[in-house]
């Protein structure tokens, strides 16, 4: 595929900031074993698109530990490959960017150098497992500007791109959502198709003029100059904007309905490789609609939960409706329900903790409770 990619990792951590305090939203954990980064990731090699660009800002450490060369997604290449852009000055504000546009001003060089003719720029908060080479051809065959791929949806968020298209799938007005709503929308989900030289020239543009979003800036500005083409996920999509998006996102793992949708349908879901033993169940434990990782130990009892890798529920100890990620201990007659607990927390014995479903309690990272 002449394509290359343009990931943005950190675009959304302000709206996740109980869970990007250490890490970026691309390195945020997924059900059990994932994470986010690894659907828009693997979506680009499954199109055969191994030149990808990821633009980095703060706490990028663990999104680097994952990453390391790209092996995983077959990335460690000669040419093109997995290349990571640390954060940078941008204008004469030497300040680190402020949104999309800065950060593609900072990377020109990187862009004009390229040898692709298009280029897949997207946020890494989506979880979809998306046919890119079905994205692509579509774009070309309708001689569009920018394709943007959208969903169909009632659960508006603020600063959500809102598109009104006609019945040939035109966008005819673009719009920033100003509160959260309840009313079926197309909403765009942050992934766009548009060639490399018109980008480029957009860029020079947004350094001329000073413009700093690639939604408000040059979207919805010039949405009456340029075709702007709608192309619908019809599969499972989440965007990932709040906790709550999260918690919903993670849980809709337990339906198997979602599970065909995401890992089968448009090829495999890759992500870094840690080889452990399976989990252990202790003779009292019981486990109900959950999924459990490999490495855990489990001799309490868990129900439509998702716990990750190297987990250790004692015995007496309920776990239920709950995230629970890497390396958490949950001591003996704990309770948990509807909590989300970040990597290598300690629950000690007895204590309970309760949130509900539209407000899950995010437990930090290295907290003991």
């Amino acid at each position: 595929m002449n394509a290359m990619g343009v990931l943005f990792s950190n675009i959304h951590d302000e709206e996740l900031r109980d869970l990007t305090k250490n890490r970026t939203t691309a390195s945020i954990p997924y059900g059990g074993r994932y994470r986010l980064i690894d659907f828009i990731l693997s979506s680009l090699v499954n199109a055969s698109i191994f030149n990808v660009a990821i633009i980095t800002k703060t706490n990028y450490n663990s999104l680097m530990d994952h990453l390391e060369t790209g092996s995983e997604w077959d990335l460690n290449r000669k040419n093109g490959g997995l290349s990571i852009f640390p954060p940078f000055a941008c204008n004469s504000l030497k300040t680190v960017y402020r949104g999309k546009l800065e950060a593609l001003i900072g990377i020109r060089k990187f862009l004009e150098n390229s040898k692709e003719e298009y280029i897949v720029l997207s946020d890494c908060n989506t979880i979809c497992s998306l046919d890119l080479n079905d994205v692509i051809d579509r774009h070309i065959e309708s001689s569009a500007d920018i394709t943007v791929v959208y969903h169909s949806s009632k659960n508006v968020c603020e600063q959500d791109l809102l598109l009104k298209l006609d019945k040939n799938e035109w966008a005819y007005d673009v719009s920033i959502a100003i509160k959260e709503d309840l009313v079926p929308s197309n909403i765009g989900l942050g992934i766009y198709v548009i060639k490399r030289d018109l980008l480029v020239r957009v860029v020079e543009d947004a350094y001329t003029h000073g413009y700093i979003d690639f939604e408000r800036d040059f979207l919805q500005r010039n949405a009456n100059s340029i075709r702007i083409y709608g192309y619908e996920n019809k599969g499972y999509s989440n965007a990932i904007n709040s906790v709550k998006d999260y918690y919903k996102a993670n849980m809709d793992l337990l339906n198997s309905v979602v599970r065909k949708e995401l890992f089968y349908n448009n090829g495999r879901i890759y992500t870094k490789v840690k080889d452990t033993v399976p989990a252990k169940y202790g003779v009292n434990a019981t486990v109900k609609n959950s999924i459990i990782a490999d490495g855990t130990v489990i001799e309490g009892n868990v129900e439509n939960s998702i716990i990750f890798r190297g987990v250790k529920i004692a015995e007496g100890a309920s776990v239920k409706n709950s995230i629970i990620m890497q390396s958490t201990v949950i001591e003996k007659d704990a309770q948990l329900d509807y909590i989300i607990t970040d990597k290598n927390v300690l629950i000690t014995q007895g204590h309970k903790l309760t949130g509900v479903e539209s407000y899950p309690m995010v437990i930090a990272k290295d907290s003991v409770v």
